[in-house]
């Protein structure tokens, strides 16, 4: 069994924003990933692929 991840680590993994990981789970995309019930975090398998092409915004330059 593959080891779970936060959707913190997965949106690094993945470079995307941690609430598109949190709306990919939540709407059923990632596969393996498991929600205990309300208030409790997103459990991801580590293996897990992206559903989607994420991309980080563009941090503005300073």
């Amino acid at each position: 069994m593959d080891r779970m991840i936060g959707t913190k680590q997965a949106a690094e993994k993945w470079g995307c924003d941690q609430m598109a990981v949190w709306e990919m789970c939540r709407s059923g995309l990632v596969k393996g990933a498991v929600h205990e019930g309300p208030g409790q975090p997103w459990r991801i398998p580590e293996g897990a692929a992206c559903p989607h092409a994420c991309k980080k915004p563009k941090e503005t330059e300073k």
